[in-house]
């Protein structure tokens, strides 16, 4: 087996786990999928899957992405971590709080070579979270949501840091 084949078992791999997880948890709770939580695990599940299989057809994933999506992951961790007493690290939170974001960011490390990425790309990892941000808050002055650190989701608050700016 090339070590081609092996990223792209790892990327299909990786993409089953972010995608599932997020559906998983949030098949349930619908209403809450504009989360900065389910968005950067599936969105970053659909780029495994894409990478996975571009990798098996020989081309060459924009290296930069990799990291785009590690960061985005760990911005995620990095939140839930700072308010950890309003998250459950448990079951599918477990998994889309610490698991996921660990297992990119290992992914990123051990496989992409950002040798490939011109120094202009230097910035592209402030996108997705800067993108997240507008969307918060064109989602918060559509709907009038000021904060939604009083909502529940399975009894416990979701504060959401982003979301509660807009």
């Amino acid at each position: 087996m090339t070590r081609r084949d092996l990223l792209s078992v790892a990327q299909l791999g990786i993409d089953l786990l972010l995608t599932a997880s997020a559906l998983a948890l949030y098949w349930q709770y619908l209403r809450f999928m504009y989360e900065l939580t389910f968005m950067s695990n599936f969105l970053a599940g659909i780029f495994f899957l894409a990478a996975g299989i571009y990798t098996l057809l020989g081309r060459r994933v924009p290296q930069v992405w990799y990291l785009c999506f590690a960061v985005l992951l760990i911005l995620v961790m990095g939140t839930c971590l700072m308010f950890s007493g309003n998250f459950s690290f448990s079951g599918a939170f477990l998994l889309l709080y610490l698991i996921d974001p660990l297992l990119v960011t290992v992914y990123f490390f051990l496989a992409a070579d950002m040798r490939e990425v011109p120094l202009k790309w230097v910035t592209a990892p402030v996108l997705m979270p800067g993108a997240y941000l507008a969307f918060a808050l064109v989602f918060g002055a559509v709907t009038k949501t000021t904060s939604i650190s009083s909502w529940t989701m399975g009894g416990w608050a979701r504060p959401t840091p982003l979301v509660s700016f807009s």
